[in-house]
């Protein structure tokens, strides 16, 4: 295995984000993704600028210039049962051999019904399984790959659990990856009805998306909760750039970083901290659903050192709370946090 860290980072498709990170931080970056273009198919987040297919052929030369990989998402959780209409498949069978044709290296999908249809239409693109696909146990991974999967992003819930993470690693030789910047809650009750509405906004028009509301609902009560609980933070799932060592260690070297709707100032100061294994500042300037949003928490991440390894695993909730209200009291962690 190929211990080598590989990092994968998200473009947001504005004017120069894709050179500016090539040019800055390609000797770095082992793969960028984008969504698919709008009317192809649900991506998992609702796109700051459409892409078509010539601009998607033109940023796949370019990163292949910089030997750099090129990955595109299709990894909505709800097609609304389009995966099984004949027009649509054959929509996404002929987006496929396209992708093919301008050699595209990876596409990442997370309803299982699209694995089977990208296999059948290539050979040749690596097909990356979505976190929410939910996999955090052996038995999904290989069901997943008996259907054509070559690289498992693995769901955040099993990120504090780390006997499952071992079992995980060993019982395949399956590529995985994990994203140490997004911070879900442990166990958020809500993360289906979000990875739902933002799949469906991800397609809307600006006509369509008016009817929808506030959908980025569940994604600010997240991070406020984070923001104003201390339990609930130090018991989610965002990995400090200074404890990636942990996961190395379990050998998971593929980082993803999640983000890819913010600034590219950001998203190159978020990878500079994890290259680094360091940050000096507030650790909510890390996590992808705080990042640039207005902070009510100033928590410093140096306060943290000894966090992970001092509440361990989550695989006894019970012993993980009493460990996170342990480390709370000892590390003094409430004065940070809005009264």
């Amino acid at each position: 295995m190929n211990n080598e860290v590989k990092y994968c980072v998200g473009l947001n498709c504005r004017s120069s984000n894709i050179e500016t990170i090539l040019t800055k931080r390609a000797k770095d970056v082992y793969e960028v993704f984008a969504a698919a273009p709008q009317d192809i198919s649900p991506t998992g987040r609702r796109g700051n600028v459409p892409v078509n297919l010539e601009e998607l052929k033109r940023q796949v030369e370019l990163v292949h210039r910089y030997g750099v990989r090129y990955n595109v998402l299709m990894n909505g959780s709800c097609f609304g049962g389009l995966e099984f209409n004949a027009d649509f498949k054959d929509k996404i069978s002929n987006f496929v051999k396209y992708l093919d044709e301008i050699g595209v290296d990876s596409t990442t999908v997370m309803n299982p019904f699209l694995v089977d249809l990208v296999r059948k239409n290539s050979q040749q693109i690596e097909i990356i399984v979505s976190s929410f696909a939910g996999v955090t146990e052996p038995v999904k991974i290989e069901r997943l790959r008996s259907r054509g999967a070559d690289r498992i992003v693995l769901h955040q819930n099993v990120y504090r659990n780390f006997e499952m993470l071992k079992t995980i690693r060993k019982s395949t030789d399956l590529a995985l990856e994990i994203i140490p910047n997004q911070g879900c809650v442990n166990q958020c009750e809500c993360f289906m009805s979000h990875i739902n509405i933002v799949a469906h906004s991800s397609v809307a028009t600006d006509e369509e998306i008016e009817s929808f509301g506030d959908f980025n609902f569940p994604v600010k009560r997240c991070r406020t909760i984070r923001q104003t609980d201390p339990l609930e933070f130090l018991m989610s799932s965002l990995i400090r750039p200074e404890d990636l060592s942990l996961y190395e260690e379990m050998g998971f070297n593929i980082l993803k970083f999640a983000g890819r709707r913010s600034s590219t100032e950001w998203m190159l100061n978020d990878l500079d901290a994890y290259i680094s294994r360091s940050y000096v500042g507030n650790v909510f300037d890390l996590s992808s659903h705080v990042g640039e949003n207005p902070k009510i928490c100033n928590l410093p991440n140096k306060v943290l050192n000894g966090w992970y390894q001092y509440m361990g695993s989550n695989s006894d909730p019970v012993r993980f709370r009493t460990r996170a209200i342990e480390f709370c009291e000892k590390k003094h962690i409430e004065q940070y946090f809005p009264k």
